[in-house]
């Protein structure tokens, strides 16, 4: 399930859903408010990379593991959910990816002290732009390597 791309395309689409079922009164499922967990990855139209892995726990289980995007090797870390574009040269264009701990992709390399939901992506002139959520304090320095232009986001308090 590792090899995604190889021309154009969808490439290979592996995904599963399995229904839980409603949440017991008064019991919280973690943020699982659809009933469904999923696991598998897809490659999208415009070439991102979607791997989802929430089976065991609905905030995302361990994502680590070498991916292959149309020959090009990425190493990462991470948990719940990871979305990589590359551009043209074969580097990142844009990332997504929940609890991040580590990527490495070509000349980015990202070891965190601790887990980060990350976003990234490059301008039309190239330069990285972020958002990090549940973030406190600086922003963590092999990110801050990347780019200064961060957005910080809360994470939202649960609708009880």
């Amino acid at each position: 399930m590792g090899k995604v791309g190889g021309g154009r395309g969808w490439g290979e689409r592996r995904a599963e859903a399995v229904e839980s079922g409603p949440a017991e009164p008064g019991h919280h499922d973690e943020g699982n408010h659809h009933g469904s967990e999923a696991k598998g990855e897809s490659r999208l139209l415009d070439g991102t990379c979607v791997i989802v892995s929430g089976v065991g726990s609905a905030s995302g289980d361990s994502i680590q593991r070498t991916i292959s995007i149309d020959g090009h090797d990425m190493v990462v870390d991470a948990e719940g959910l990871v979305a990589v574009r590359l551009n043209r040269q074969r580097g990142i264009e844009a990332l997504a990816a929940g609890g991040l701990k580590s990527l490495h992709a070509g000349d980015v390399k990202i070891d965190l002290a601790e887990r980060v939901d990350v976003a990234l992506w490059r301008d039309s002139q190239g330069r990285f732009h972020g958002v990090l959520q549940d973030c406190a304090g600086p922003v963590p320095e092999p990110l801050a390597k990347l780019t200064d232009d961060w957005l910080r986001l809360a994470v939202p308090v649960p609708i009880k």
